[in-house]
């Protein structure tokens, strides 16, 4: 029971992540949008990088 609503929470995100892409295909250029993704794929690893280094000083 509690699993398929975290699979439609899921897929919902999914859904609404696909709309946005395909938005920005016919907004802007594909010179920014690979910009764009690689900005947000830095910003992820920087953050993950500096949560886990937080979770391993509270341990500490």
């Amino acid at each position: 029971m509690i699993g398929g609503g975290i699979s439609t929470y899921f897929q919902l995100g999914s859904i609404l992540l696909r709309l946005l892409v395909s938005g920005l295909i016919l907004v802007l250029p594909v010179d920014w949008l690979s910009v764009l993704f690689l900005m947000i794929g830095i910003v992820l690893i920087l953050y993950a990088y500096g949560s886990e280094k937080q979770i391993m000083n509270k341990a500490t």
